[in-house]
């Protein structure tokens, strides 16, 4: 192809890295990048086309993405404004707990049910609790609500990292005493979760978005 003189690679050309030096590239999420001769691809970053810096979510999904906990839609969108089903949420579970007390993410989808794997593992390690191994096909791919989704992620590490660095009297939509009540209150008084509005409603029956999921991934991080 032709120079890149204006210091923009376009498709089929040639970018020259001198020795002992580095050179950061950015291009499309679907662009392949061919490395050959002595040099070396060190890190490639995943860029999602609709998370634009300067939206509240940004470094939330960066960080999520780059831990190997939450994956995007394809390689260069993630969908910040989707939902997640419950299949999906039990798998980011599963990899916060295994990377928090494994050092590294290695769960991988199962060939014939792709979240099989992480359903045995959050069972295994009492991130997921009984009810999730009875749940048919249909069930783990309904959209997961805010309570449940909150008493997932708190059984993906242990109590004692949950400080309190808040004082958090009551929620006005969560009841003491209610289902996921105390995992909820654990996770407003650390920092993790905070109000759908301003009078601090969790809104537990309602589902949660991808942008939201990668904020409580990034902050229990």
């Amino acid at each position: 192809g032709s120079a890149a003189g204006s210091g923009n690679l376009n498709a089929r050309q040639l970018y020259v890295v001198g020795g002992s030096s580095s050179s950061r590239i950015t291009a499309k999420g679907d662009a392949g990048v061919t490395v050959w001769g002595e040099a070396q691809l060190r890190e490639r970053t995943v860029v999602f086309s609709d998370v634009p810096e300067g939206t509240w979510y940004y470094d939330y999904v960066y960080a999520a993405v780059s831990a190997g906990v939450i994956d995007g839609m394809n390689s260069y969108e993630y969908a910040p404004e989707s939902g997640f089903t419950v299949a999906q949420a039990v798998k980011i579970a599963a990899c916060l707990h295994q990377l928090y007390y494994e050092g590294a993410v290695t769960l991988e989808n199962d060939p014939e049910l792709w979240y099989t794997t992480f359903v045995e593992y959050a069972l295994a390690n009492s991130v997921a609790g009984s009810k999730y191994a009875d749940m048919s096909v249909s069930e783990f791919n309904e959209p997961i609500n805010r309570r449940d989704f909150a008493v997932l992620f708190y059984n993906a590490m242990p109590s004692y990292e949950y400080e309190a660095i808040n004082t958090v009297e009551s929620i006005p939509d969560v009841a003491a005493g209610s289902e996921g009540a105390e995992e909820i209150y654990a996770l407003y008084r650390a920092g993790i979760l905070n109000g759908m509005n301003l009078e601090g409603n969790y809104q537990p029956e309602s589902g949660i978005r991808r942008n939201e999921a990668a904020a409580i991934v990034a902050r229990m991080l």
